[in-house]
């Protein structure tokens, strides 16, 4: 069984998270822009809207990598030697306080989160607290390791360095009290180098920091993101969850190692981003799924950066959560793992479902199911059973009714198709975000190169110096074994391709790309000429568009990681002649 300190989050079955941070898309940060946006939040109106969808507690970052917080810190400004002249990264608002305050009279819960190894992207604070390991933290992905190298700490397991940050923790805690029910820890990647030690510091001592100012407050660290949510720690309340696909998850027990079963997931196309990516039925099937089981489900949502409020989007998705759910209980829970991607005109796919009754009785129904037969379903009080289904190429969506059950299970297809004879360009499916073509693009071979051209929509292109963050095309060919990554910043006129190597962007010059501006975009060609393609290949295509200050990704086969993944790149054969 999981803590009693997180009984309140599994009678709240839901809340809202929020990445409110320091973002630097348009102009360096300072502290006179981060105070105006500190100041700007409106936390009244934003707790109203929490209020009127039914949230049951809401989730508010302190800040990220960048050393940015938003809520001022004195042991943080000491350490960090930033005391006075307006040197300091912490806000002159305490917005933890006043969102408390403002959440107190509908009785809404209010947690924060922070990363385990501090801000990893300020440079002049990661020295100050002595918190560059002697070893490879490329995970934590400073901006300027290079730099930060110079400066690593003699001690592997950094002891001087969570003490200190647990020191900073330590101060907010004491100073919100039992205002702040819970901490979200973020990047904790080095759990076996630097808290799973029977000494302090430890998983302990960042919990008793944590609890310094209220003993009740729930604890949770993240390793990274998992299908099913783990717990890393006995220090841990409930799991931190982070989940990049929640419609695969199915609660079965509301205890996971000791923690209650909660998964962190987000509703738009990523985190903090428009457009959507659920609407209002899906997000209650998935929640539903996960709340019949007795677990807990956050939702990260986009927000207003003039003022922290909710868009009027989220808010038409989430104003009738609750009511569903308590309308729909009993209910199964029904997830599914695809087995096998159905091929676009070829071949269906297969998929295993499997169904959870959580509840104390016995269930004796018929699933009706897509494309599949239908089939009996009986299941004893919190029992779980497993079906293969079929997945019909011709659709990506399975709807399964179970009784009072009514759930989707969305699901790819593998676009296949084949190439005209050498130099003729072949359309291909635009990338589709939401509901909005991204851009469209046409593929040939010639003289066994890759070519690619087309149109991408775009109302203010900016390239960021990590690409992969900024505007324009990334490509991955998969030859069996390794996926090849090459990147295509939008630079106006023509430039050679890019590769990742050790955190360095090299050139390559057998990738040609041309640029050229037009309204409302860019007009594009490239050739990749490092590989043969005059056989079959399997690729995809990743855009990366930027819109009313959000950016808009999306890929062509339809994967959300394809440097990790290629299970869902376009397979092309060439026509013989």
């Amino acid at each position: 069984m999981f803590s009693e300190r997180a009984e309140f989050l599994q009678r709240a079955k839901w809340g809202i998270f929020m990445h409110f941070l320091a973002r630097e898309l348009y102009a360096p940060m300072d502290s006179a822009r981060w105070n105006a946006e500190v100041e700007a939040f409106d936390a009244e109106k934003l707790a109203s809207q929490l209020a009127e969808i039914g949230a049951g507690y809401f989730f508010l970052t302190l800040g990220q990598n960048s050393g940015w917080f938003c809520s001022p810190n004195r042991t943080l400004d000491r350490l960090t030697n930033r005391e006075g002249n307006g040197r300091s990264r912490c806000s002159r608002r305490d917005l933890v306080a006043d969102m408390a305050a403002a959440l107190q009279p509908y009785r809404i819960p209010l947690l924060v989160y922070l990363p385990c190894h501090g801000p990893a992207g300020d440079t002049e604070a990661m020295i100050a607290l002595d918190g560059i390991p002697p070893w490879d933290y490329q995970l934590w992905s400073p901006r300027e390791r290079e730099v930060l190298d110079r400066y690593r700490s003699s001690d592997p397991r950094l002891r001087k360095f969570l003490r200190n940050w647990e020191a900073v923790i330590r101060e907010w805690s004491e100073r919100w009290g039992t205002r702040v029910c819970g901490w979200w820890f973020d990047g904790c990647y080095f759990k076996e180098r630097l808290y799973d030690f029977p000494d302090e510091p430890n998983f302990a001592s960042l919990a008793a920091a944590v609890r310094a100012g209220n003993p009740r407050s729930v604890f949770a660290a993240n390793p990274g993101v998992y299908r099913d949510p783990v717990a890393i720690s006995a220090e841990e309340d409930y799991t931190s969850g982070e989940n990049t696909r929640p419609d695969l998850s199915c609660c079965r027990t509301p205890s996971v190692g000791g923690a209650l079963y909660h998964i962190l997931t987000f509703a738009g196309n990523n985190w903090c981003a428009l457009p959507l990516r659920y609407g209002a039925d899906e997000v209650a099937q998935i929640t539903g799924n996960i709340v019949a089981g007795g677990g807990v489900v956050s939702w990260d949502v986009p927000y207003n950066r003039s003022d922290g409020t909710l868009p009027a989007e989220v808010m038409k998705c989430f104003r009738s959560l609750r009511t569903r759910l308590d309308g729909e209980r009993p209910a199964l829970s029904i997830s599914g793992e695809v087995t096998r991607i159905p091929e676009s005109g070829l071949r269906n796919g297969e998929a295993m479902l499997r169904i959870h009754n959580p509840s104390r009785h016995t269930v004796n129904e018929v699933a009706q199911i897509t494309g599949n037969e239908p089939f009996p379903v009986r299941l004893a009080p919190g029992k779980v059973r497993e079906y293969p289904v079929l997945l019909p190429e011709s659709t990506r969506r399975l709807e399964i009714v179970c009784g009072n059950c009514r759930r989707f299970l969305d699901y790819p297809v593998r676009q296949c198709f084949k190439l005209p004879a050498d130099g003729e360009y072949a359309p291909l499916p635009p990338v589709v975000v939401g509901e909005e073509a991204l851009g469209n693009f046409e593929l040939a071979v010639i003289d066994g190169a890759f070519h690619l051209r087309g149109r991408v929509r775009e109302s203010e292109t900016r390239v960021d110096p990590d690409f992969w963050r900024g505007s324009g095309l990334e490509l991955f060919l998969w030859d069996g074994l390794e996926v090849t990554q090459r990147f295509f910043p939008a630079y106006s006129g023509e430039h050679a391709g890019w590769r990742l190597e050790n955190h360095r962007y090299l050139p390559v010059e057998s990738c040609r790309w041309k640029m050229v501006p037009r309204d409302g975009g860019y007009e594009f060609e490239l050739a990749w000429a490092e590989f043969d393609f005059s056989g079959a290949f399997q690729f995809d295509l990743k855009l990366s568009c930027r819109d009313n200050g959000y950016f808009r990704r999306g890929t062509l086969g339809g994967s959300r990681e394809p440097q990790d993944d290629p299970s869902l790149f376009v397979s092309v054969e060439p026509e013989r002649r």
